[in-house]
């Protein structure tokens, strides 16, 4: 299985597909794949009754039913390329046609309210990874991997975010964010921005960090009285992203206006043959007025 679709992701990765693309299938490689307790498997080996299995497992876990649907597609399609290149005989596609019944909607995200955000923040004071977590989430929208690996950049004097320098979900992932001025000033005290590539973690993955990041969610949720398991669900790290986006509209901003921002692909700037956004002192000094517009965080 895992060779197949390496030989796929390579096809798709040729025709242009994007980050975003690619991740689906490996998730979906490896999701099957954990079912099985396995760590490969002949995909000729695979049959309709192992799939049933697996989705019947998928349902019980709280799978949502369009994740589901994006990862019985990724795993199709690997099985009609095994076929189209002889790699498998014509026979059924056990991911084809799949019923999916009984699955729940996907989870709406939402974002934290003003008494959500003072209490993580006043929860994290003890926490230096959390509490820059929330500090750059709340003000740049960023996805928790890109905080994780963002770096400094300045334009004349406009001190940015470089985010997704090796690639992120999207081509538009890679772009400059600039940094709201009470942000600035929260992060010189910490760093010496001249001389620091990027923001430093205690823990060595976003995975860890996002791991911390929600437990603390949770215990918040339960003090401010969020305590619907179902509700609780609602708020996640992405829940900044959500409220990044919201604030912006409520400023007085459309979405196309801040596209460059948030790494959506509707972008009104130019780009370099590698997908970088660029952008000249001016056309920052645009974004960072919109930036700027953003309530302070306490």
């Amino acid at each position: 299985m895992l060779q197949l679709a390496e030989h796929y992701r390579t096809e798709i990765v040729e025709d242009g597909a994007d980050i975003k693309t690619q991740s689906k299938l490996h998730h979906a490689v490896r999701k099957l794949l954990e079912f099985r307790g396995v760590n490969d498997i002949e995909v000729r080996l695979i049959k309709p009754k192992l799939i049933s299995d697996y989705v019947r497992h998928s349902k019980q876990n709280d799978v949502a039913e369009g994740t589901m649907r994006s990862e019985l597609a990724a795993l199709s399609n690997v099985w009609k390329y095994g076929v189209r290149n002889e790699y498998l005989q014509e026979g059924i596609n056990p991911f084809a046609n799949v019923q999916l019944k009984g699955f729940k909607n996907k989870t709406s995200r939402k974002p934290f309210t003003s008494e959500m955000l003072t209490e993580l923040l006043k929860a994290s004071e003890s926490d230096a990874d959390m509490e820059q977590l929330i500090m750059c989430s709340y003000y740049t929208g960023m996805r928790l991997s890109e905080v994780f690996t963002a770096k400094f950049k300045s334009v004349g004097d406009v001190l940015c975010f470089d985010v997704a320098t090796d690639g992120g979900k999207t081509e538009s992932a890679k772009r400059l964010i600039p940094i709201h001025d009470d942000l600035r000033s929260w992060l010189e005290k910490k760093y010496k921005i001249g001389q620091t590539n990027g923001l430093q973690w205690s823990r060595p993955t976003h995975d860890s960090v996002g791991k911390k990041f929600g437990r603390l969610k949770n215990t918040i949720l339960e003090q401010v009285g969020v305590t619907d398991p179902e509700k609780k669900r609602e708020y996640v790290h992405h829940s900044f992203r959500h409220g990044f986006v919201t604030m912006l509209i409520e400023a007085g901003f459309n979405e196309l206006e801040f596209a460059d921002l948030t790494g959506h692909s509707k972008s009104f700037l130019g780009r370099t043959e590698a997908g970088r956004t660029y952008t000249s002192t001016a056309q920052l000094e645009k974004l960072k007025s919109i930036i700027n517009a953003l309530p302070v965080a306490l």
